[in-house]
């Protein structure tokens, strides 16, 4: 079902959702080749035994390309992609041969009286089965995948305050919770498979996993491009006004933001970068676009038909702030005349927030207390005072 609503998602066929959906169908596939109550009666447990290993060496590469399209602007699907699946596609090569391979199974003397053993050519071949590799390498993937992750996190966050002008549902900080499940999960699968503690843990094993996919549909579906639907919205917004189809959006996009990457390391001379700043200020004073909640770096340059690389530089350089407080410093500057303003005595908080283009009045008093010192209702006590 995630799967499906992944591939059908109506606003914008993302490169997560993508690797999200493709994710869904084979973890749907890995569960059904584990699910020996159907493949064993059906007489296919042989078949489905082939892509056990694969699909299981073929999950943490996911978990990281789901993690990094949706904290790079700058993620392409590439050809450097697929060599994230060279263990997963050696096992499953290995897997045909053990099917097709006429090779003598041995059962240790010691094995339950209902042990099935299939035909293994890795051990023929080293001496040391299959499923022994393939965990080492599940293990490494995890160590390596893992620190991966957790620095993309950390980029991204680093990264919105010269993107956005807000952090309300970018954050993704449902992935920090994702990835403390992933590491229980994976110590606790490390447990039953090195100690064999919870030797009769499978039934279990299978519903905490079916609980840690489900976490990730859920909160998947739920989230949006960051970088290609919140920052590139303005364009969205007006090529689906003139009725262009969502692929195409997405195409033209793509190939203005490499067109971006480009000419960004070209130089602004002064006069340009003074020229620049004068017209963001001019939109931000007499326009007043810093009260649209959702702006991003990339609606001004839309509206100054200029490169949104151009504007951090600008603002980063010549205002010493990023994006986030350049535009939270308005708001914060906005809001403290409307407290003032005897007219807008009847506004709560909350609306003066709402009114300035702030989501929250939890964000209206962080930024209120950094950039004034005072909470608002501190000031305006004080200049009653």
């Amino acid at each position: 079902m995630f799967a499906i609503q992944l591939f059908t998602y109506n606003a914008v066929f993302s490169k997560p959702h993508r690797i999200l959906g493709i994710y869904m169908v084979l973890i749907g596939v890995y569960f059904f080749a584990n699910a020996s109550f159907i493949t064993v009666p059906a007489g296919i447990d042989h078949e489905a035994n082939i892509f056990v290993v694969p699909l299981f060496l073929a999950l943490n590469p996911f978990y990281y390309l789901y993690v990094k399209a949706l904290t790079s602007p700058k993620f392409r699907i590439s050809r450097r992609v697929y060599l994230h699946f060279i263990p997963a596609v050696t096992f499953l090569i290995a897997s045909v041969i053990s099917y097709f391979g006429n090779y003598e199974i041995t059962i240790p003397p010691d094995a339950p009286a209902d042990t099935v053993m299939y035909n293994d050519f890795l051990q023929i071949l080293t001496g040391l089965p299959a499923l022994i590799y393939a965990v080492a390498i599940y293990y490494i993937q995890f160590l390596v995948y893992l620190a991966m992750m957790i620095l993309s996190l950390i980029q991204h966050k680093s990264r919105l305050g010269h993107y956005f002008s807000y952090k309300e549902n970018i954050s993704l900080n449902w992935l920090w919770i994702f990835l403390f499940i992933y590491v229980i999960f994976s110590m606790f699968d490390a447990i039953v498979y090195f100690t064999g503690v919870f030797e009769g843990a499978k039934g279990y094993y299978f519903l905490i996993m079916i609980l840690f996919v489900n976490f990730l549909g859920f909160f998947g579906i739920k989230q949006s491009d960051i970088y290609l639907h919140k920052l590139t919205a303005g364009e969205l917004s007006a090529r689906a006004q003139k009725a262009e189809k969502p692929e195409e959006v997405i195409k033209a996009i793509e190939e203005k933001s490499q067109s971006d990457n480009k000419y960004s390391g070209s130089s602004l001379s002064d006069q340009n970068k003074a020229d620049l700043l004068m017209q963001i200020k001019e939109i931000m004073e007499a326009e007043h676009i810093f009260r649209d909640s959702n702006l991003s770096i990339n609606d001004i340059a839309v509206r100054l038909n200029t490169n949104y690389k151009y504007i951090s530089q600008v603002i980063n350089e010549i205002e010493g702030v990023n994006f986030y407080n350049f535009v939270n410093q308005y708001r914060v500057d906005d809001a403290k005349r409307l407290l003032k303003d005897p007219e807008s005595k009847k506004l709560s908080f909350e609306g003066i927030a709402n009114l300035v283009g702030f989501h929250s009045r939890s964000a209206f008093n962080n930024s209120f207390k950094k950039f004034t010192g005072l909470t608002p209702s501190e000031f305006l006590k004080s200049d009653v005072n």
